[in-house]
């Protein structure tokens, strides 16, 4: 990370799902506010469409403010990863396995996030 930058972060568990949109909506930080977000899923049981649709959506949102997408981390299990493989998001988003729980990258930081800069980190 670097000097200045600012970091958001948040944490969502359980069902990911329509009826929690608007809260995942309001935690989201003001695109241009925060340099680099990261979204710890790693305690959630589900994700659904809308929930992707609130990410995809909030990428455009944090590019077109100047932001790098590839500075949006998603910290999820490993078997809702795949969800985001087969949405296409983790060619757009940083996606990283939960650590302890799936093959987390072996140069991620302490606190389970990727390098600076890394794309999606894992492979498949």
């Amino acid at each position: 990370m670097q000097e200045g930058e600012r970091t958001a972060t948040l944490r969502f568990e359980g069902d990911l799902d329509i009826y929690r949109r608007g809260e995942i909506e309001s935690q989201l930080p003001e695109p241009g506010t925060a340099d680099r977000v990261i979204i710890d899923c790693s305690n959630a049981t589900s994700i659904d469409s809308t929930v992707l649709t609130t990410l995809m959506r909030y990428r455009r949102s944090f590019a077109s403010a100047g932001g790098d997408p590839v500075n949006i981390i998603v910290i999820v299990e490993p078997s809702l990863r795949r969800i985001f493989e087969i949405a296409g998001l983790s060619r757009v988003l940083t996606i990283v396995s939960a650590p302890g729980r799936g093959a987390a990258p072996e140069n991620a930081a302490p606190d389970g996030a990727p390098p600076e800069n890394a794309k999606d980190t894992e492979s498949t």
